[in-house]
Formats: C-alpha cells, structure tokens, sequence
C-alpha cells in the first residue's frame, strides 16, 4: 500500500464536464471540480461562495433590461407584455403601456441600439419605436420615422432604405388616373395606377412607399379582390415616364416584409440589419445622420447598403461596433471595415462559419477586446478575435471544459469588476464563467437561487437581475454585503421583537438575522414577524446552499489503475475569510471548527481525518456544502491517502 499526497492548488478549470472525467491527461483534471454550485471561481485559483442578491423592488412583468445611462443620470428600462416599466433609484417610476408592442416569447426576440440619447428598439414582427426621455426624466414611446427629404417645405420624399423583394423580371407600368400630366409640376396630385407583370402587391403594402426609375409613389389599400396584379398610388414627385420597366424597388421595411432585426451605431451611423424578407441585408445610415438612408449620389458620408453573401444563406442576428463592425448570422460571423466607412472603402468578409442562434436575440459582450458570442447549437460560448498568427478572426469555443452548463443560454452580461460573465438559462439558473484572457482562465460555476432567474443587465455599477419569486417578480442587485438572496434590512431606532411589512411573503419561509445574528428560518403568518429578541435591525431573505465536490484522485503517474481503491487518511483545506464550512470526509457532512470569530484577513489551515475506501467515481474524495450565510473562501485542498497498488 502506498502513501500519496495531492493537493489542488487552483480551481481555475471551474466545473468540468462529466464527459471529460477520462481526460486525467489534461492540466485541466488538475485544476478542477466536479462540482461546483453557487461559489464563484477566483482569478487567483480560489473558490468563494457567491454574494447574495438585494430587493429593489417588485415589478409587473417582464423578460428583458437595458440600462441608460447619459449624462450623469440612469434608468433601467424592464420590457414586458405590451409594456415599458422605468426603474429610477432603485424605484418604479413609470411604466408606458402600449398595446401594439411585443408580448410573451416575442419579448426574446427584441434588440436594443442607442441613437441620439434615444433607445431604438427592434423586433422583426413591429414597427421599430424609440423611447426618448425629456429633461424632467418623462419617457415616451414613439415609432421611428425616417427623415424627410427636405422638413423645410412641402417635399413628401422620405429617405428610408429600399430593397427590391420580388425578381428581377418582374415589371411595373405607371397609368395616370387624373390630375394631369405626370411628369409636369402637378404629377403629385395625379393618381396613377400601378401594373405589375406578377402578383407583387399585398393588403399590407398600404402606405408603403414604391420607387419607379428613383421617384417616390405612396401605395393605397388596394381595391377589394384585387389579384395582387394592380395597386393605386401618389407620386411624391413627378414620374419619369409611364414606361414599363424593372427598375422599380420598394421601402426596405414595412408591414409587408418586416421590420429590421437588429440595430447599432458603427463610426456615427446607424445600421439596420434584415428583415424577415431580406435577412441578409445591410443598410448603413449617412454619417452623422441616422435616420436619413440617402445615398447622396454616392458622396463619402451617402447612405451604404448591401447583402451579405455567401454560399448559403446568413441570416443576421446580431452587430457589435468595434474597431470594426462585427455581423452575426445564422451561418457565420463577418466584418464590415473601412476608416472612414465610405460607399467606396466598404471591405465585407466573412470571417467564420459558426452561427448563432435564430430562437432569440443574445447580445453580444465584450471582454478585454475580444467579442464573446454564443454559437448556433447553443451550447458553445465563441470568442471572437482577430489573431496575428492567422491574420483572421477566430471562435475559439470557451465553453468546451463545462459544456454541461452551457444549456438554452437567454443572454448575458459580462460584470468587469468581478471579472464574471453572467449567462442565465431557460431552466432559471445562471452561468458564473470566470474569465481573465491575461491567463487563460475561463472557469465555470452554476448559480441557483429559490425561484429562477429571467433577465440580468450591468447597471450603474452592478448587476441587476430580474428574478421570479414565490411573492412576485422581483428586481434585485447582487451585493457583497448580501449573504441571503431577496435580502431586505428593516430597522428601527429602538430595539422591538415585533417587525410588520411582511403581508406579501405570509405563508413562505424566511431565514431571520436580528442585529447580526442568525435566527433561522421562520414561516411568515400575516403581515407581523415576531422574534425571540428585541433588535435595532432585523434582515431577512432566502438561504442558499453553495456546494462544491472535488474530483477523483488521478493515480495513473504511480503506476495505479484509475478505479484503484484507495483510502484517504486526512483533508488537509487552507482557507480564507471564513464564516463557516461544512466538509464530508467520508463519514457524512460536520461542521469544522475554525478556532475564533470570522476575520476578514485570516488564512488558515483546517485539517480533519478522513474515513471509508473509496473507488473511481464511486464516491468523491470529499465534499462541502453549506446552507447558514456567511463567507467561505476556499484556497487549495490537499488530500493524504493510501492506495492499494
């Protein structure tokens, strides 16, 4: 029987993938867990249970979150059913209610662009809006309305993008109905009548606007029982001719074809991206003007559009503006450069061929100049960055090491002071994925919470997180100085045993801390919590069990077959700022002493004596977990053992 010693020093491989519990080749095995479940994973190799999250307060509904913040003030923006509800300080301060936006499922599908100190919201099914705040922080909603040819007089031309939806065959002939001569000074107050060699027109093509040889035509309702064949118009300047032609195309988005799928600003022009019936379009704004889409007789700040393609079909997704603009499709990634992005200087080229999903719109984020994405499957985070060993882009996959974790991502947020990527999933659980490119650490965690979490966005600072409670849903702030989840502190200038506030949790389980110290769990009957002791602060919230399990012990470099059965002696774990720990060494869970009150600056060694034979992955080495709040920091484990050889 031989003696062996092995610590683990680093927990910078976070969570790793049952699948890969063969590898015991890869570093990786060395420096992870088997399990890792509301503790984060520290840049410095450590593991410390995760903070808990603060009530804000309760919201309506809702499924997504954007923050704004310009000029020393901030609100976050929580989109719900038909419904825009503003959080100021902490507090709901208006919610603009409009019938005709999204609802449900529909809601995952929305992106966000900032324009002009304006939010610019899309979703391919709806008109674009634009919710604008006014000096007293007032928001209203508006649809977006593309620029006039000229505001200043009676010019009727608008500058939207055009495309052209039906095939290149297919011809239109102007006929004039009244008012004189087409083509003369009074051409827009001559009706004509459109005919088309195929069934173009639509019951939804009413108020689109139509271009014949570059002339602007406004479509009418068409007739009842028309064939698709004939539509009505007025010119919106006079017509050319009254020839046959194909050279026609109409308004890019509309209730015809759709609405834009994505947005954002790229060197001071706004860029729209597909639409239902053109996904693999591109329409970039003038510069400096991001609502005007004329291309200026191809002057160098003209309107630029263009169609991504390839040998396949992309489908956009998703634009990131960095150095350059990064388009995200269903079939692959590109770039758009070009500085000064002009008409003439536009270098389109596809990158990689990994996707993204098509079910809902996962925004992008940026970590330390790389553009990290999640791929088409669903399971693989990508990390977007041109190298210069390959003098190209590449999507190296992150998520390989943890692929269990990574499942029906919603979106993310990457937290720079943490050093954290938020993911949350459809399950109501969240990714913690640990990242410092400068090491090359990109360590997997799962948080869980009692209720499940639906939307998360970095506001002001911090990360706030929209989170479905028993009582309702709920706006939350994960906080350092929060050990419970759903925490609320009451206080009260004199110490009282009787606290009140508590109608909307009667009936559900609480943990209870008066004045610093835990009292438990309680059941909440009514509006009134009573405790054993008057207290000047009374916290309360809902516990959380962090859980952590080590791999099985690799011996193959001693000449021993993996499954051989080895016995441990003792666990020896050095640990940081602790409150408590809770360790199963092979005769169940007990709590360990730490010999003192909890000291922010301590570092200590716990050693405890191990029992049972184990085998494999018959049982783990050793196993923590803990439900009573307070600090845990784990900084290495080193595990005695005798092996049978």
């Amino acid at each position: 029987m031989t003696r062996i010693v092995a610590t683990k020093s680093s927990f910078t491989s976070g969570e790793i993938d049952p699948a890969l519990f063969g590898r015991m080749d890869l570093r990786v095995y060395e420096e992870g867990a088997a399990k890792l479940r509301n503790v984060i994973v520290q840049r410095t190799g450590g593991l410390a249970r995760r903070p808990g999250t603060e009530l804000l307060t309760y919201v309506p509904d809702g499924k997504r979150l954007f923050s704004f913040e310009r000029n020393g003030s901030s609100d976050l923006l929580i989109f719900g059913d038909g419904a825009v509800h503003v959080v100021r300080n902490t507090l709901l301060r208006q919610t603009i209610v409009d019938n005709e936006l999204w609802g449900g499922e529909e809601l995952r599908q929305l992106d966000f662009a900032l324009v002009d100190e304006a939010v610019l919201v899309c979703h391919p099914a709806y008109k674009p809006r634009l919710l604008r705040r006014d000096a007293a922080g007032q928001w209203a909603i508006h649809t977006l309305e593309f620029a006039r040819a000229n505001a200043d007089d009676d010019d009727e031309r608008v500058h939207c993008p055009f495309a052209r939806f039906a095939p290149s065959n297919v011809t239109i002939q102007p006929f004039r109905l009244s008012g004189g001569d087409p083509t003369g000074s009074g051409a827009r107050d001559a009706d004509v009548e459109l005919r088309a060699s195929a069934p173009v027109f639509t019951q939804d093509h009413a108020g689109t606007i139509l271009r014949i040889k570059g002339r602007q035509l406004l479509l009418s309702a068409p007739a009842p029982g028309f064939d698709g064949h004939v539509a009505q118009a007025r010119p919106l300047e006079p017509l050319e001719d009254e020839r046959q032609t194909t050279n026609w195309d109409e308004e890019a988005f509309s209730e015809a074809h759709g609405w834009p799928i994505c947005a954002a600003m790229h060197q001071e022009r706004l860029v729209l991206g597909g639409c239902p019936d053109r996904p693999d379009y591109l329409w970039f704004s003038r510069s400096s003007r991001p609502f005007d889409f004329d291309f200026a007789d191809g002057i160098d700040d003209g309107a630029i559009a263009f169609r991504i393609a390839a040998e396949r079909q992309h489908e956009i997704r998703q634009l990131f503006s960095g150095r350059v603009l990064q388009v995200f499709t269903t079939a692959g990634e590109w770039t758009v450069s070009g500085f000064p992005l002009t008409p003439g200087a536009a270098r389109v080229e596809l990158q990689t061929r990994i996707g993204s999903p098509a079910e809902r719109q996962i925004a992008p984020a940026d970590v330390d100049g790389a553009t990290l994405f999640v791929g088409a499957t669903g399971r693989d985070l990508r990390e977007f960055l041109f190298t210069d060993t390959e003098q190209a882009y590449q999507a190296a996959d992150i998520a390989v090491l943890s692929r269990h974790l990574m499942l029906d991502p919603l979106e993310m947020a990457f937290d720079q002071t943490r050093r954290v990527l938020w993911i949350p999933r459809n399950d109501g659980k969240c990714c913690a994925v640990t990242i410092d490119r400068n090491s090359n650490v990109a360590a997997w965690s799962l948080l869980e919470t009692e209720g499940s979490f639906q939307a998360l966005a970095m506001h002001e600072g911090g990360l706030l997180m929209l989170v479905e409670r028993q009582s309702g849903l709920c706006l939350e702030r994960l906080s350092n100085a929060a050990i419970l989840d759903h925490q609320q502190t009451f206080t009260s200038p004199t110490p009282k045993d009787g606290w009140e506030g508590f109608a909307q949790w009667s009936g559900e389980r609480r943990f209870v801390i008066a004045d610093g110290v835990a009292l438990g769990e309680i059941e909440i009957d009514g509006d009134e919590v009573l405790i054993d002791r008057a207290a000047n602060a009374l916290t309360v919230g809902l516990p959380f069990v962090h859980a952590i399990e080590g791999l099985p012990l690799d011996f193959g470099a001693r000449g021993a077959a993996p499954d051989a059965p080895y016995r441990p002696v003792r666990i020896s774990l050095r640990v940081g700022s602790t409150d408590s720990l809770t360790l199963d060494a092979g005769a169940g869970f007990r709590a360990l002493d730490l010999g003192g009150p909890h000291d922010a600056d301590r570092t200590q060694d716990v050693s405890v004596r191990a029992l049972g034979w184990r085998r494999g992955l018959q049982y783990p080495p050793w196993r923590i977990t803990q439900q009573a709040p307070g600090a845990l920091n784990l900084l290495s484990v080193t595990v005695e053992a005798k092996v049978n050889i």
